[in-house]
């Protein structure tokens, strides 16, 4: 499949919308070719769309993990999609960033069937049976500028932890293409691992390290949860509110057994996913290496004496 020049999303072709690329050709008629000639790494499937410029696999086990963190999300949220949703006027027009399974966006669409529901990934993993208001396209958010014809009035980014070299970049384009009034919501989580009452055990601090070192070696930087605020303001964003959650790794906590213990298996399938492709491509690692390091993190997060949690944080931001 060319490679597009933006987000090219032609709203004139709901109910029937296709993403076109400069030869004609349509999203259905060309994601047989190299959109889907997946890349095979360190055991996992990856995507071919723009290959490397996104570092975790694709395949069912991450697939698997994303549906589980969407849980971790809504139940943070108190079984809600957005923090922020009731900020805005009218949901008509919804895009949801990096949609990978599609499960947020289809949520989003059954809520709010009069809205039109878009959602973009590098992969074309998003399941085939959706609401009628729902579209899925495969494109790459980084790439500037977007191409649509109408505004949103939420655009909703989640777990982009090192997806894009330039933050800034992307918030301008969330900035041009809300609606006045519209709002972005991003909902990420700190790459840094915390222990309630002492210090970040040896492995888990030694993974941690070298992950943020090799996604800034990358050029792009995963220890990004903090900036967000201060990128929405730079964009020109007013309103601006940010919420902090603090996500036991594992029962080890008093409240929400169920939620932690789902989060320590999140965690535990998200060392190796992470860090296949950052420690053997960008630090040059051996995959036993790297398997040593990813087994003795594990080992050290489901030893519930650690007292290890993760911070999750909404950052939300208005467009006047």
């Amino acid at each position: 499949m060319p490679e597009s020049e933006g987000l090219s999303v032609d709203p004139e072709d709901v109910p029937n919308p296709r993403l076109i690329d400069e030869n004609g050709q349509s999203y259905s008629q060309s994601i047989r070719s190299s959109v889907i000639d997946y890349v095979y790494t360190n055991g996992r499937r990856y995507h071919a769309f723009r290959a490397g410029n996104w570092i975790v696999p694709n395949d069912e086990i991450e697939q698997n993990r994303m549906d589980l963190l969407h849980h971790i999300w809504k139940s943070s949220l108190g079984g809600e999609c957005l923090k922020f949703g009731g900020c805005v006027d009218r949901i008509d027009r919804v895009l949801d960033v990096g949609t990978g399974t599609g499960l947020w966006a289809i949520e989003m669409a059954d809520a709010f069937p009069s809205a039109t529901v878009i959602g973009i990934d590098l992969s074309p993993i998003q399941p085939g049976w959706t609401p009628p208001n729902c579209y899925f396209f495969v494109d790459d958010a980084e790439q500037v500028p977007w191409e649509f014809e109408q505004k949103f009035d939420i655009i909703h980014i989640r777990s982009m932890e090192a997806a894009f070299g330039n933050w800034s970049k992307v918030y301008e384009q969330v900035f041009e293409n809300l609606h006045p009034g519209g709002i972005v919501e991003n909902q990420s989580q700190e790459s840094w691992i915390h222990s309630l009452d002492r210090d970040t055990p040896d492995a888990v601090m030694e993974w941690q390290s070298l992950l943020v070192g090799a996604s800034r070696s990358f050029g792009r930087d995963m220890h990004m949860s903090k900036e967000h605020k201060r990128l929405m303001q730079e964009a020109g964003f007013q309103d601006i509110e940010e919420v902090v959650y603090k996500i036991p790794i594992g029962p080890w906590a008093k409240s929400d057994k169920q939620l932690s213990e789902v989060c320590l298996g999140v965690m535990l399938e998200g060392v190796e996913s992470y860090s296949l492709q950052l420690l053997t491509r960008e630090l040059g690692m051996s995959l036993e290496d790297t398997q040593r390091i990813i087994r003795d993190c594990q080992a050290e997060m489901m030893d519930l004496s650690n007292h290890l949690y993760v911070v999750h944080r909404v950052t939300k931001g208005k467009k006047p």
